[in-house]
């Protein structure tokens, strides 16, 4: 997992990548997830606090607050 200061290093655009790859990695856990029993079920949430971080950061460098 990534915290929230390597992400501010980062341009909006390779954010907003980021962001739309680990919203898709997530889909692709939770689909996988109701076929079979996942071998490691914490990164769900993992995966969950990073999406958390990059929506924050997205939102921090475009100057909104809501």
């Amino acid at each position: 997992m990534t915290i929230a200061k390597e992400f501010r290093d980062q341009s909006l655009e390779e954010l907003e990548l980021l962001l739309s790859d680990s919203k898709a990695d997530f889909f692709k856990m939770k689909n996988r997830a109701k076929l079979e029993k996942p071998d490691k079920p914490h990164i769900f949430g993992l995966k969950k606090k990073e999406i958390a971080v990059l929506k924050t950061v997205i939102r921090e460098k475009q100057g909104r607050r809501t």
